[in-house]
């Protein structure tokens, strides 16, 4: 029972320990990041590290349970998961008083992130693509 868990869930939870790790640094500690005219990197980087975790959720939800028909809640409560998950960090960046501070366009890119992570993982489903 715990190797079915680990086996499907284990890369979702280890995605979302990295993404802690990695936003709960000290902003002192992390590297310089190029400044882009059009968007920023930080947050193309939000909608990177929230769609692969959202695609990894879905993924591992609905392979867990392994019905079609729970496709649409396996999407939906990854959602909710991944934005609540996004506005704990920006909280606790705000609150933690290590040089970081939260912004609610980090959370907007989050949820773009998110939303985008799950339409892949449902269009590579739909077109039987093995993953």
């Amino acid at each position: 029972m715990v190797t079915t868990f680990l086996r499907y869930h284990f890369p979702a939870i280890l995605w979302a320990a990295v993404i802690l790790f990695l936003t709960l640094l000290p902003s002192e500690s992390l590297p310089k990041t190029p400044e882009w005219k059009l968007l920023s990197f930080d947050t193309l980087a939000h909608v990177g590290v929230f769609g692969l975790l959202a695609f990894l959720l879905v993924r591992s939800l609905y392979f867990h349970y392994g019905r079609a028909q729970f496709l649409q809640f396996a999407i939906g409560i990854s959602v909710v998961i991944c934005f609540f998950f996004g506005v704990i960090i920006e909280l606790l960046q705000t609150v933690m008083k290590r040089g970081r501070h939260g912004e609610t366009g980090d959370v907007i890119s989050d949820v773009i992130g998110t939303v985008l992570g799950a339409c892949l993982f449902y269009i590579l489903l739909r077109r039987k693509l093995t993953f």
